[in-house]
């Protein structure tokens, strides 16, 4: 048997060798597991990508377009988040939108009277997302090495894509105003919900009945698959002060964002489990059940 030296948790720090249950993709010959921390209960991505891997992995073409490809006016979870800071005091003002993928968020908040700049990885993706938008989108490096200041950093969907968070997060608090804030959004996709426990049980059939095959020929997207407690607690521990934390639920991927099931032959059972998720989540708040969550959090005092 060929040893694998452990893993390190990018939320918590932590090293685990112990095999997450049902996670593992492969990708340009390597295989990707994901391992489950025992320090935090998520599960993470050994060994780490490359960042060429990680380069070409969220290419405009490869990426972007591919999911997000279709425009969508408004989209539910940017419009939450949107209220979220305008309830919060933070209405108004210069937002920087980190990881802005193919610019929706920045449109919307536009369209919401604010001053939007974005920042993406790819160079392919920063020449996308400042066509389709027309606003300023740079890389970090440029980002950080501006004057430009900014009431509120926005990231949706992109701690999970991160292999040093913390990292990540510290060198952008550079670029806040003395009173600004973060704005984050992402799945939760380790937390309780109706469709993880269905998507649980249907792996576990799957694999008691052999019908698995080899993991999938896809690059390892999601870094970090992780839950509420956990995600809270990673702000916690880089001292971050939080000023709003919304659990809920989308369904997701049983309903698409408009609230439909994926096409397929068991398009209608999917479609029930989603709707039941919604439901349950919505109907139930005590008992915490979600799949996302919106998170407003002001950094601890500058170094």
């Amino acid at each position: 048997m060929i040893e694998r030296a452990p893993g390190i948790c990018p939320l918590c720090g932590a090293a685990s060798d112990c095999a997450a249950f049902p996670y593992a993709t492969r990708w340009q010959g390597v295989e990707y597991r994901y391992l489950d921390c025992g320090g935090c209960g998520s599960a993470f991505v050994s060994p780490t990508p490359s960042e060429r891997t990680l380069l070409e992995t969220y290419e405009w073409e490869a990426y972007h377009q591919r999911h997000y490809g279709i425009p969508v006016a408004e989209r539910a979870s940017d419009e939450r988040m949107l209220t979220a800071l305008a309830q919060a005091g933070y209405g108004a003002g210069r937002i920087l939108d980190f990881g802005c993928g193919s610019g929706d968020f920045l449109l919307a908040a536009r369209r919401r009277g604010y001053d939007g700049a974005g920042v993406e990885y790819a160079p392919s993706a920063i020449r996308g997302a400042r066509a389709r938008t027309e606003l300023p989108v740079t890389s970090l490096r440029e980002a950080l090495t501006s004057s430009d200041r900014f009431d509120v950093v926005h990231l949706n969907d992109v701690l999970a894509h991160l292999p040093h968070p913390d990292e990540l997060l510290a060198s952008l608090c550079g670029l806040l105003s003395p009173d600004g804030v973060f704005a984050i959004g992402g799945g939760l996709e380790r937390n309780h919900s109706v469709v993880y426990g269905a998507a649980v049980a249907a792996k576990l059939v799957r694999r008691q009945l052999r019908l698995d095959g080899d993991p999938p020929e896809a690059p390892p997207t999601m870094l970090v698959r992780t839950d509420a407690r956990s995600q809270r607690s990673f702000f916690l521990r880089i001292g971050w002060r939080e000023l709003h934390f919304e659990l809920y639920e989308t369904g997701w991927p049983y309903l698409t964002a408009n609230g439909d099931a994926p096409r397929g032959p068991r398009s209608a059972l999917r479609t029930t489990i989603g709707a039941a998720a919604v439901a349950v989540a919505e109907t139930l708040p005590s008992l915490r059940l979600g799949n996302r969550f919106l998170a407003i959090e002001r950094p601890g005092p500058r170094r």
